[in-house]
């Protein structure tokens, strides 16, 4: 992670971009890729979550490994921090890129738990984004079949 020369200006009223606050580390502002990145995004967090089958104890050390880089990479593909961007590149790679962006952020002090709830929080908005933006173009539809 590394500061940048001149803080990121973040668009006022603009549903595309989130705050977030992160205790102890402050605000973090994330922006929610174009729709079809974001479904390529949920495909791949669904496919890569990790499964604990109801009633199982989980495997902690596998769960904590998929969980690191689906987290990872939510993160690195929303991150618009207005001090600081992501050293991590993305590549063809998604698991390492997810890794990648996790070390980053341990390397700056933050707890697994804290990037995995950064992570869940960021899903949560942008699956609310997502769907209110679905929801307005499927109106729009309608309307027009009348």
């Amino acid at each position: 992670m590394r500061p940048l020369p001149s803080p990121r200006t973040i668009p006022e009223n603009n549903a595309r971009y989130a705050c977030i606050p992160v205790a102890g580390k402050g605000e973090h502002h994330v922006r929610f890729p174009t729709y079809g990145a974001m479904a390529d995004l949920f495909r791949a967090v669904r496919e890569r979550a990790p499964a604990i089958p109801e009633g199982e104890a989980p495997e902690w050390g596998d769960y904590i490994r998929a969980e690191e880089h689906v987290a990872g990479l939510v993160i690195g593909r929303t991150w618009f921090h207005r001090g600081f961007a992501l050293e991590s590149e993305e590549g063809e790679d998604v698991v390492a890129y997810g890794v990648a962006v996790a070390d980053e952020l341990v390397e700056r002090g933050y707890t697994f738990t804290e990037y995995q709830a950064l992570s869940a929080e960021i899903l949560s908005r942008m699956t609310d984004f997502y769907t209110a933006g679905i929801a307005v173009q499927v109106e729009g539809r309608q309307e027009g079949k009348d």
